[in-house]
């Protein structure tokens, strides 16, 4: 079965190397894909959370090619370290940032949905899953995030999409 691989956050690094390795097709950020025969805009969705200027700078810096060579040359114990205290800060910031903030923008959503022309969008990055009515018959689906233990997806067939849960080793974090 073809997997594809779309990039999010915390794994902006990966590149070529892990996709042949893993025998994966990464995608571009957002992808449009035809889904029973329509066409849907998939992305991380970090891009259209333009209301929260100091991950855009973030997102910005962990895209860079000339920052992530760099990253790349520091020992694995310095990136680890660099790692957790990039985590430790978000965790901290997410839970003093107003929620419209963390959110995606409605004007960024809307051209992209006008850009690429397509009356449905899936998304991850927010954490907050839900179906969201766009108006004009427009349609934004947001995915759960995952944690050990804990994995959400969306199964699509036949135009419906439902989110399903698999929990593995009793009750999610």
């Amino acid at each position: 079965m073809p997997v594809a691989f779309l990039r999010g956050n915390r794994d902006f690094l990966v590149g070529a190397r892990f996709a042949r390795a893993a025998g994966v097709e990464l995608l571009p950020d957002p992808r449009r894909v035809e889904l029973d025969g329509q066409p849907v805009l998939l992305s991380h969705g970090d891009a259209w959370c333009t209301d929260d200027r100091g991950y855009q700078v973030f997102r910005w810096l962990t895209r860079n090619r000339v920052a992530g060579a760099w990253f790349l040359r520091l020992p694995l114990r310095w990136r680890h370290g660099i790692a957790e205290r990039l985590r430790a800060a978000s965790r901290r910031r997410n839970g003093s940032v107003p929620r419209p903030i963390v959110d995606v923008n409605r004007a960024a959503v809307a051209r992209a949905f006008a850009e690429h022309g397509v009356a449905r969008i899936i998304h991850g990055h927010t954490h907050r899953p839900a179906d969201h009515d766009e108006g004009g018959g427009r349609r934004r689906l947001v995915l759960p995030d995952w944690r050990p233990g804990d994995y959400g997806y969306l199964h699509c067939e036949a135009g419906v999409c439902r989110r399903r849960r698999i929990t593995i080793g009793g009750d999610p974090r």
